[in-house]
């Protein structure tokens, strides 16, 4: 197989702070290769990007984002991604130049994004978050598609301190139609097998959900509170997952959570306690969110609040469980849904998309 003939520049997606819309920028390859077209750094790689699958945390990222505090350089845009090894440092014996390979990019506010032509990255740094994948089991806008909010789902189940879901369990998912709502509720079922699974979701998500495994659907849009018809089902959770951000049930755990002592029935949640608005995010709002989780983690555990445990999700999964969530999608144990697809110079409409809140799925970009 030879070699790709490269651009004379990579073409990227940046920005600098929310004061100024992310925006296209090309970069020269001379800063990433010598004379000889070798990589000039031993440990790191080169990857030509086919995919981008977009994720509410980029939004954030960019929304948070000020001169004073994240600096005025170009930061990349992007984490998700799926693409071809073009090159290997020396040092680098995993992968070989045509590998299909997919992954997330770790470091927050880096010159380097997902959202480029070519990714030129240190192994070292995202060699536990990159995988070689099946591309006759997965498309590349498949395989760009799951990082993020699969390893969130499988972190909000899987790596809550001694709790272990099974089929006598019970679980409520609030915000069954979101990407990570979709996963949780299809490891719940299908993985599994829980006795019950109660989403929140609107309506137009009913379908979709139901197909996944939920056992039972509440329509956000038809209450004025979610509480009610969630006390009015006489269910013990052994596992709330909040994937939307709600405060309505925290004052009712003792009545809607298992013993803890006995199930280490847990609370999770990936936002906090308000729906994150994605068009608007400020930087001292996150703060503020972040205080008051870890306040309410801590106050939850004690006898004055029934010694309940409340979890704000951060996700670090190891190598090995990210090569258990491909292998899921690749042997289509879980599906996700992708909602809609964009072209390269359409990103503007993809990132709209994305902070609509309106997207059933993953939105995708794809580089041409």
């Amino acid at each position: 197989m030879s070699e790709i003939q490269l651009p004379s520049h990579n073409e990227k997606i940046v920005f600098k702070d929310h004061s100024i819309l992310p925006y296209f920028t090309n970069e020269d390859f001379s800063h990433y290769l010598n004379e000889d077209a070798t990589l000039k750094n031993d440990d790191f790689l080169l990857i030509q990007v086919h995919s981008v699958g977009l994720n509410p945390i980029d939004a954030m990222m960019y929304n948070v984002s000020t001169k004073l505090l994240t600096g005025c350089s170009n930061k990349g845009l992007g984490r998700d991604f799926s693409g071809t090894i073009v090159k290997t440092g020396k040092n680098v014996k995993d992968f070989q130049y045509g590998d299909n390979v997919c992954g997330t990019l770790v470091d927050m506010y880096s010159p380097i994004g997902s959202l480029s032509k070519y990714i030129y990255i240190d192994y070292n740094k995202i060699k536990k978050v990159l995988l070689k994948f099946d591309h006759e089991k997965l498309t590349y806008d498949q395989a760009s598609s799951w990082p993020i909010v699969l390893t969130t789902a499988y972190d909000g189940i899987f790596r809550c301190k001694n709790l272990k879901l099974d089929s006598n369990s019970n679980v409520l998912v609030i915000g069954g139609g979101t990407s990570v709502g979709m996963l949780a509720i299809q490891i719940c079922k299908k993985i599994l097998n829980c006795q019950n699974i109660v989403t929140v979701c609107s309506s137009k998500s009913n379908e979709l959900v139901n197909n996944f495994g939920a056992t039972k659907t509440i329509d956000y849009t038809a209450v004025d509170d979610i509480l009610n018809p969630i006390l009015d089902l006489n269910l013990k959770f052994d596992l709330i997952f909040d994937c939307v951000g709600n405060n309505n049930l925290l004052l009712h755990l003792p009545t809607l959570l298992n013993d803890p002592l006995k199930t280490n029935a847990t609370y999770v949640t990936i936002v906090g306690d308000n729906k994150y608005n994605y068009r608007d995010a400020a930087f001292f709002g996150l703060i503020k969110t972040m205080i008051i989780c870890s306040l309410r983690q801590a106050l939850c555990r004690t006898k004055l609040y029934g010694g309940y445990n409340y979890r704000l999700l951060f996700v670090d999964v190891s190598h090995e469980e990210f090569e258990k969530c491909l292998k899921w999608l690749e042997d289509k144990t879980l599906l996700l849904p992708i909602d809609s697809t964009y072209a390269w110079k359409k990103f503007p409409d993809a990132f709209e998309r994305l902070i609509s809140n309106k997207a059933k799925g993953k939105v995708i970009v794809e580089v041409d």
